[in-house]
């Protein structure tokens, strides 16, 4: 078994192995993180001239190991079981250790996907974690979703019909625009031009999918971005123009996007749902909350760069 950093070319192997693996997701993809346009290299741990296991490791805003804007799960990613579950658990084990051996000093502060359930090797070397929460919809056991709506998410879907509100295509400027309303009187963390520059990277690749609703006057008043694969559809973004919030449109384009997804993906992803506020609004719409880890080198390194990073976002 032997761990080493993959040579471009080599990506395309990487990300048919994330197709298979159950750790795998569009964000470790590395079309996925061009796009993001921050700096990435991807370690894999080989066995018999095969990867069993491997982790794409990207830099973030402020340039140390950690899940840029917009890349919502990385960290380790194991082949399918396909024996023995014993053996299994002891394969993903030396893959842990091949992997925590070959990482970079320093700060080192990742998200992993829900399907990595035991962070064991990484407390035993040191490590530290966060469990955090996030609401999916599974349409293999959900597939008539809306029936599991509750009444905070099916009466301002009827309020903003009432208003003949219209799910409707919109122009990427528009998008943004609307966007960067919904933190107002504060600001986002990131650019108009850094957000511009992902939704045309990300609409190149073909896995995003926007929409607006509108009043007849065309007047926008929100809108909602996802990235997808077969695999999931994930809420990136999602905004309101404070103005109109009162129509509650953007209820009926949350129902809208899931419906899209619905079709194309097996799992609905809402994210954000660390956020009070948000969660309330998520927890509606019916979908499962699940648990996912933040694990981290413990570090004055560590403590800095969160203090840091709370700063450089604000400015953005």
């Amino acid at each position: 078994m032997n761990y080493r950093i993959l040579e471009e070319h080599q990506y395309p192997e990487w990300d048919k192995f994330v197709d298979l693996s159950p750790q795998g997701s569009i964000y470790s993809k590395s079309f996925y993180l061009k796009s993001i346009g921050y700096p990435f290299k991807i370690g894999v741990v080989e066995e018999n001239n095969r990867i069993v296991g491997g982790i794409a490791l990207a830099k973030n805003e402020v340039g140390v190991w950690s899940n840029p804007l917009f890349v919502k799960y990385l960290g380790v990613l194991y082949a399918p079981c396909s024996g023995n579950k014993v053996e299994y658990q002891s394969l993903m084990y030396k893959i842990d250790r091949e992997i925590i051996a070959n990482v970079s000093g320093g700060i080192w502060s990742y998200y992993f996907h829900p399907n990595f359930k035991n962070w064991l090797n990484f407390y035993w070397k040191g490590y530290r974690q966060t469990t955090q929460y996030t609401y999916q919809i599974d349409f293999s056991e959900s597939p008539d979703f809306r029936s599991n709506y509750g009444e905070k998410v099916r009466t301002p879907i009827k309020a903003a019909q009432k208003h003949e509100l219209l799910i409707d295509d919109v122009d990427l400027e528009t998008f943004a625009a609307v966007n960067i309303k919904t933190y107002q009187p504060g600001r986002p963390p990131y650019s108009k031009e850094r957000l511009l520059n992902l939704l045309n990277n990300l609409a190149g690749e073909n896995c995003l999918y926007i929409k607006a609703v509108r009043d007849k006057a065309g007047n926008v008043h929100s809108v909602a971005a996802i990235v997808y694969d077969r695999r999931s559809a994930n809420l990136i973004l999602n905004g309101n123009d404070p103005v109109y919030k009162k129509f509650a449109g953007n209820s009926m384009l949350i129902d809208h996007i899931i419906e899209f997804a619905s079709s194309r993906c097996e799992i609905f992803d809402f994210e954000g749902s660390m956020h009070e506020s948000i969660e309330k609004f998520y927890r509606g719409f019916g979908g499962e909350i699940v648990p996912y880890y933040l694990i981290y080198r413990t570090s004055l390194l560590t403590r800095a760069y969160h203090f840091l990073l709370n700063i450089v976002k604000r400015f953005i």
